[in-house]
């Protein structure tokens, strides 16, 4: 991980509100949860159309409550030093909505909308998601799965610069 717990208390009353935290020094487990509601307020994420998504993706039961190793596992992905197939794999479980392990039109149609944040007709979506089907779909399938995905990812010079927060 390149996040460590004294990281994540540094972070803890700066921008992450109330979260319930239980502490035991020395050799007992640090106990924190990062309630869903909390996560939204964080800086990083208040304006990010995906903060649902991310926090259900990084969440152990998929509820958006993170547990301290949930939370220090999406600050490390989210990081600058993160590799890239990391990075793609965690951005193709954010866009498989749907869970199945494939992207689908439904997962880009939702994907298109929260970044332009409805913004297009159904219409305009619709062609789009038809236009990244067709340039990314190595097996033509009609779906992206994960190495569709990170050959697309390869062909991105941006992706590693855009996909992460800084602290």
């Amino acid at each position: 991980m390149y996040y460590s717990i004294t990281s994540f208390k540094s972070l803890h009353g700066k921008s992450l509100g109330q979260c319930v935290l239980k502490t035991v020094i020395s050799c007992y487990t640090f106990s924190y949860f990062i309630g869903l509601h909390i996560f939204h307020k964080e800086r990083n994420f208040e304006d990010n159309p995906f903060r649902q998504r991310i926090a259900e993706v990084f969440s152990e039961h998929g509820d958006g409550n993170m547990t301290l190793d949930d939370f220090l596992d999406m600050f490390s992905v989210l990081s600058e030093m993160a590799p890239r197939d990391l990075k793609a794999y965690y951005a193709f479980k954010i866009y498989d909505f749907n869970n199945d392990d494939y992207i689908c039109k439904s997962d880009l149609e939702k994907t298109v909308n929260k970044l332009t944040r409805n913004e297009l007709t159904p219409e305009e979506v619709s062609l789009v998601c038809e236009k990244v089907i067709y340039e990314a779909d190595v097996d033509n399938d009609g779906k992206l799965s994960l190495a569709d995905f990170q050959h697309m990812i390869i062909r991105a010079p941006d992706f590693l610069s855009t996909f992460h927060i800084r602290i």
